[in-house]
This record gives structure tokens, C-alpha cells and sequence, in this order.
């Protein structure tokens, strides 16, 4: 079967080495990166990635990527059966769970971060860098605590697939200039492990028929 990969290029480093662990050699078309606040942005790049997969024959494409804020209600393909993780974002879908996520909520609000989402645009860091040059350090400080000062931790995902040294490194200077602490959370590429080898437990992954539209609903249930 015909096979094609839509993938967000935040998570690039965790698909490229489940990828080579799992001898897997679907082609990949990546979605970008910085689309996550936007979700009606996103859904119009993963429907335009979706028409690419069909142009080249695919029967199935499968979804490296969650719900997204609803960025993928209404995708359909008339030839290709879709595969995605039921899940709601990539963050749950790197630690593995929901549970898992809500056990690390309960320390208090936590923005999550990889390397990919280092290298994001829309990282908090960036945005609270911009607040600061526009309006100066110290009213600067006061207008990012009204807008995410509920933010009181960055939790950095080790998911095992390259080196921490600089991304806790860089994660742990942020979080000093921001005023947040920050831990670090283990996390792993294997649910992007299972989307690759074909283990599409329904309890874990939404499968949706050739002409079906993948519907928000689909993901509790």
C-alpha cells in the first residue's frame, strides 16, 4: 500500500530517528513549523499536504501530529485511508498519554519544550524577547506576567533521541530571565514508533476511511 507521512517539522528530530530505528522509508511532507495558535492556518497547510499525498497515488497517509486545536476537523481524502494519534497535541503524543501529561500538570502550568520547539518561531521565549525590546524591561516584564505569567515551569521532553546537554542548557537560561523554573520529563518517540510499524491499537489511534472527514469527537472516543 501506498503510504505518505504529514508531519509538523517541531517534531522532526523524534520522527527522523524513530524512522531509522524502525527501517522505515515513507516519504514525508512536512507541514512547517510556528502553525500551532493558528489552527485554521494549519488546516489549510495539512489539506494542501493531503492533496500532495493523493497527486502521488497515496492510499494511506499517516499523521505525525495530534488534534491541534481542531486543525484537523474535516481532512478527508477520497483515496487515502488517514492514521493519526489520538491525541490531543504533540506534547501528549511525546510523553506517551494523557495521564501522563495530567500528572505532570499538576505541578502547575508547564509550557513543554524539545529541540524542535527550540528552534520554533513561536517559542515563549521569542515572544517574551519581543515584549521586552518593545517596551522595555521593566514594563516589558509586568505585560508578558498579564499575558503568560501563568506559566511557572518549562518542561524540557527528553525523549531520547539526541543529546540534552544544549537544549536544558538553553531551556534552564530561559527560564532564569523569564522567572520560571524548569524539570526535565521523560518522553520517547514511541508512539511515533507504532504510527510507523502499523500497531494501530484503536484505544491509540483514530483510523478514518477513504470519503470520512476525521472529526474532533474522534479523539475521546
Amino acid at each position: 500500500m501506498k503510504t505518505y507521512i504529514i508531519a509538523c517539522n517541531t517534531i522532526k528530530p523524534e520522527l527522523l530517528h524513530a524512522r531509522e530505528v524502525t527501517g522505515n522509508t515513507f516519504p514525508i511532507l512536512w507541514s512547517g513549523t510556528g502553525l500551532h495558535d493558528t489552527p485554521a492556518l494549519l488546516k489549510k497547510v495539512l489539506a494542501n499536504c493531503v492533496k500532495k499525498a493523493e497527486e502521488q497515488g497515496a492510499e494511506r497517509i499517516l499523521f505525525s501530529l495530534g488534534f491541534c486545536g481542531g486543525a484537523v476537523d474535516g481532512l478527508c481524502s477520497d483515496q487515502a485511508e488517514l492514521i493519526l494519534p489520538k491525541v490531543d497535541d504533540c506534547i501528549t503524543m511525546l510523553l506517551g498519554s494523557q495521564e501522563k501529561r495530567k500528572e505532570l500538570q499538576s505541578k502547575g502550568h508547564t509550557y513543554y519544550i524539545t529541540k524542535g520547539w527550540m528552534n520554533n518561531k513561536g517559542v515563549l521565549y521569542n515572544q517574551f524577547l519581543d515584549i521586552i525590546s518593545r517596551y522595555g524591561e521593566e514594563d516589558g516584564m509586568e505585560i508578558f506576567e498579564m499575558m503568560a505569567g501563568h506559566y511557572k515551569y518549562y518542561g524540557i521532553l527528553d525523549t531520547h533521541c539526541y543529546d540534552m546537554t544544549e537544549v536544558v542548557a538553553n531551556t534552564e537560561r530561559m527560564a532564569g530571565e523569564m522567572g520560571m523554573e524548569c524539570f526535565v520529563a521523560d518522553a520517547s518517540d514511541g508512539y511515533l514508533r507504532e504510527l510507523l510499524t502499523g500497531d494501530y491499537d484503536s484505544g491509540r489511534f483514530v483510523r478514518v476511511a477513504p470519503g470520512e472527514a476525521i472529526r474532533t469527537d474522534m479523539l475521546n472516543s
